[in-house]
């Protein structure tokens, strides 16, 4: 969906932190704003996924990144 690989890096960030590239698939649905501020959203929704599914293993280097806040 991003054509530019800034937003594609962007949103890939939480998987590669975690080491977790290519083993999971993501389908969203994100609506409105700008495409910076949608890959932005996406990575937000993707880290706290992440978290979920694993909150003692991962919570503590997606925190460190900042990934779990909007800002």
């Amino acid at each position: 969906y991003f054509p530019n690989k800034v937003h594609q890096q962007e949103v890939n960030e939480p998987f590669k932190v975690l080491e977790l590239d290519g083993r999971y698939d993501v389908v969203a649905r994100i609506s409105g704003g700008g495409v910076s501020g949608q890959a932005g959203a996406l990575r937000l929704g993707v880290a706290r996924s992440l978290n979920e599914a694993d909150v003692d293993n991962n919570r503590a280097t997606l925190k460190k990144a900042g990934f779990l806040s909007r800002d």
